[in-house]
């Protein structure tokens, strides 16, 4: 192992594809105050996490269990614990956060390698970084968001304090979704709404709004080669851009054997595949323009989770 290394707000810039002048102060504020710092490993721990990852791959084992619409009562039944716990702590967002992210001492993908943070909360407060920051970027002028997928709510109570006068609306299949909203606007105050809604069966009444902002994080991915009916959905309402967050597959270099390893997971979890492409064929056709497009080179021990793409109807 090499030194310990810490990531600067120069570091974060540059993995959002972005710069230090486009960072408010709150998130600059953000970066300096939490604990960013990592070891890098050697050659040899390298080859044996993917030699580990590898093997994992090839069993066959509930943790790669496919995504898809079977999966339904396994997200009921996890965002319950959250509502949960969020109730009866009296609504201490900390208990939004899902159990997804309590993994201590696990290694996490970072820059093309795998690294061993020193604070078991690195990725989730990076995660809550780049949040903020793309939440401050794209959603300053929308009237409302709507976020596709919200789960536990972590993302509805980031953007119910940042911007408490807009409209904000959670949809999730999970009914246990639409609750932890619900308590949100009952015992909070915040101006949110929840709503129960399938992206496999796409169905709503009327528009989002012409200056409304769309919002899908870690969510599209549940919808596989799916999700054409959902997209189809979005395209026959007026809103204003819809920014997105997940593993984009057309996003990794197969050639590279980190990416390798995580292409094959993306597909033995059936994650969303072809959605970017498709995207580019709207663009071809003068339907859709797509704003930004970037890999974040981060994520958990798998994959990248955090690349982004925001486009808009024309």
């Amino acid at each position: 192992m090499s030194d310990i290394v810490q990531l600067t707000v120069s570091d974060f810039a540059d993995l959002f594809g972005t710069t230090v002048g486009d960072f408010s102060s709150g998130v600059q504020a953000m970066i300096e105050k939490c604990d960013f710092r990592f070891v890098r490993l050697d050659v040899a721990r390298q080859r044996q996490i993917m030699d580990m990852i590898q093997k994992r791959l090839e069993e066959d084992t509930p943790l790669f269990a496919r995504a898809g619409e079977k999966r339904q009562g396994r997200w009921q039944e996890g965002w319950s614990e959250n509502l949960h716990e969020f109730e009866e702590s009296g609504c201490d967002v900390e208990k939004l956060v899902p159990k997804y992210y309590d993994r201590p001492g696990t290694p996490v993908r970072l820059l093309g390698e795998y690294v061993e943070p020193v604070s078991s909360q690195f990725e989730l407060n990076l995660r809550r970084v780049f949040a903020q920051w793309l939440f401050e970027k794209y959603f300053i002028e929308a009237s409302a968001v709507y976020e596709f997928g919200c789960g536990s709510g972590m993302n509805l109570a980031m953007l119910a304090q940042m911007y408490p006068k807009k409209q904000i609306v959670g949809l999730d299949w999970a009914t246990a979704s639409r609750d932890i909203v619900e308590v949100m606007r009952a015992r909070c105050g915040w101006h949110v709404r929840g709503e129960v809604f399938d992206m496999f069966k796409p169905t709503m009444d009327g528009d989002f709004g012409a200056q409304s902002a769309l919002l899908a994080f870690h969510a599209l991915e549940q919808l596989g080669r799916n999700f054409d009916s959902f997209l189809q959905f979005v395209l026959e309402r007026k809103f204003a851009c819809f920014v997105h967050v997940d593993g984009i597959e057309e996003l990794y270099d197969p050639h590279s054997p980190i990416d390798a390893l995580a292409l094959q997971f993306h597909r033995k979890r059936n994650y969303l595949s072809g959605y970017l492409s498709h995207l580019q064929k709207l663009v071809s056709v003068g339907s859709v323009q797509l704003v930004r497009v970037h890999r974040v080179h981060v994520g958990n021990l798998y994959h990248d989770a955090y690349s982004y793409i925001v486009w808009r109807p024309l």
